[in-house]
């Protein structure tokens, strides 16, 4: 992949491991504890070894997945979008079939009425 780099000093180093840059790259330190965590805990209980495997692998896939769809290339609050839509999305259909009673606004607030001093 090539990237454009400026040709001065001012370039910030950012560690990049696989798919993980910058801040998460410190995600596979993380998904590497929690492997070792799951893997002890599952061994310890007796499972075979090919399905303790699997399980403590799920983690760091899912942290894989996660950072290459929705922060690699994406705007610094598309996570973040993301998740109020699919809330928002779930209070329609909980509208639709009556769980709710009120239906959903899309983050509208309200307009904060002005100081007193400003009448004055």
């Amino acid at each position: 992949m090539l990237e454009f780099n400026e040709n001065d000093c001012a370039r910030e180093g950012k560690p990049r491991f696989w798919v993980f840059q910058g801040r998460y790259a410190a995600l596979v330190v993380v998904g590497a504890f929690l492997f070792l965590m799951l893997f002890k805990i599952l061994s310890s209980a007796g499972v075979d070894f090919w399905p303790t495997v699997a399980v403590s692998l799920i983690p760091m896939g899912l942290m894989a997945l996660w950072v290459t769809t929705c922060v690699n290339g994406k705007a610094p609050s598309y996570t973040l979008d993301w998740l109020l839509f699919g809330r928002f999305k779930l209070r329609c259909w909980m509208f639709r079939n009556g769980i709710i009673q009120r239906a959903p606004q899309f983050n509208i607030r309200v307009a904060r009425p002005p100081h007193p001093s400003e009448y004055v």
